[in-house]
Formats: C-alpha cells, structure tokens, sequence
C-alpha cells in the first residue's frame, strides 16, 4: 500500500481520532502536520445515519504552513457516514473535513478515524 515500486508495506502507520464539526474545516490528520514521508490516508467516518463529511485539500505553502480550504460545501468530495476512504495522498497536502448534515440529521460534530501510512 505505501510505494509503487517493490515497496508495497507501510513501514510507519499512526492512527488517531478527530471531531469534525459543521462550521468551520478541520484537518484530517494524527498530531499538528501530515505524518512524515506519507503516503496514504485512510478516513473512517464514525456517525448516525444522515451525517457525511465533505473533503477539502489543501497543499503545503512555501513557508511549510497549509492554507484551509476555501471550497464551499457544494463543491467538495461527499463521504457517507459509516463509510471507509483510502486515499494516495503525500505528506505534502492535507486533507480537511468538514460536517454535513442530511434531511433528519441533527448532529453537530462527529469522530473521524485517521490511519496515516507511510
């Protein structure tokens, strides 16, 4: 999972939880930047029916900070609740998360499973 190239083992994985609200993104990562050398994302939406987190992705800016993400809602890659994403996504991007609701839902924050390879 973690190369292309004769490489195929993670040789470091870190997982963690995140709460993922409705107002504002959150990134989706274990600790204060994307794991080092990574190379996949796994994102596990942990949730009642009725409640999606939409994806933003935002890439390293030259001083090493990331910007957040300035997609609406609308525009933005749906994952259903109790639902698992693997995505190839380099230590050079971060994802953030941001709660939707659908009809019924009432939730204002959910846990987010995040299992970072490299």
């Amino acid at each position: 999972m973690a190369g292309h190239y004769g490489d195929s083992v993670a040789k470091i994985v870190n997982v963690g939880l995140v709460s993922c609200g409705t107002t504002s993104w959150t990134a989706l990562q274990v600790g204060d930047a994307p794991q080092k050398d990574r190379r996949h994302i796994k994102i596990q939406v942990k949730s009642a029916p009725g409640v999606a987190i939409v994806l933003g992705y935002s890439p390293k800016n030259a001083d090493g900070s990331y910007s957040v993400p300035t997609i609406g809602v609308k525009e933005g890659a749906v994952i259903a609740g109790n639902t698992t994403v693997i995505e190839p996504i380099g230590d050079v991007v971060t994802v953030y998360g941001r709660l939707v609701l659908k009809k019924g839902a009432t939730e204002t924050s959910s846990r987010i499973s995040i299992t970072e390879y490299s």
